[in-house]
């Protein structure tokens, strides 16, 4: 782990242009996943009455879209809750891998993807589950996000006091 918190030279770190494409699309993606979750949990009925009006549209007279919209609306409010608070997580890694190149914000973006990984297959099911194809889109970004780790600033270390130092050494002396 130590080559990824290595930074050439004494340079400051610069983000690259991955990095700005990765978190950027993250950040939006987590927006608006948290805004949809939100309006399914907060507002059920309007959005179960907008599910209702859009079933009436010709683009939408498929059974899948039913299928899916009926998944969408059986979801209790705690496994929404949970979605929710797995994006949060992938916004706030996201923000802070870009804005403060902290290598914390990999560690909250990857528990995101992993507690997203556990409500959906686990705690919710059926159609929301992760397919194979998007479970290896996932590792893939956390793979593209730890191969930026090496840009990282580490995580600053608090400064040394040095009264205490002194105190023992008075101790010992006496």
């Amino acid at each position: 782990m130590e080559y990824f918190n290595q930074n050439e030279g004494n340079a400051a770190p610069q983000r690259t242009t991955i990095l700005w494409i990765l978190a950027l699309c993250t950040m939006i993606s987590a927006a608006l996943n948290f805004i949809d979750y939100s309006l399914f949990m907060l507002f059920p009925k309007y959005m179960q009455s907008m599910v209702e009006a859009s079933m009436k549209l010709p683009f939408f007279k498929d059974d899948m879209y039913r299928k899916v919209f009926d998944m969408y609306l059986s979801i209790s409010k705690g496994q929404y809750l949970f979605l929710a608070l797995t994006e949060v997580a992938m916004f706030v890694g996201a923000l802070l891998m870009l804005w403060k190149l902290n290598p914390l914000g990999f560690h909250f973006y990857t528990c995101g993807q992993l507690g997203s990984f556990f409500v959906r297959n686990i705690l919710i099911g059926g159609l929301m589950t992760m397919d194979m194809m998007t479970i290896l889109c996932v590792v893939m970004l956390v793979l593209l996000y730890a191969m930026q780790m090496r840009v990282f600033r580490p995580a600053a270390k608090p400064p040394k006091d040095d009264s205490d130092d002194d105190e023992q050494e008075e101790d010992i002396e006496l």
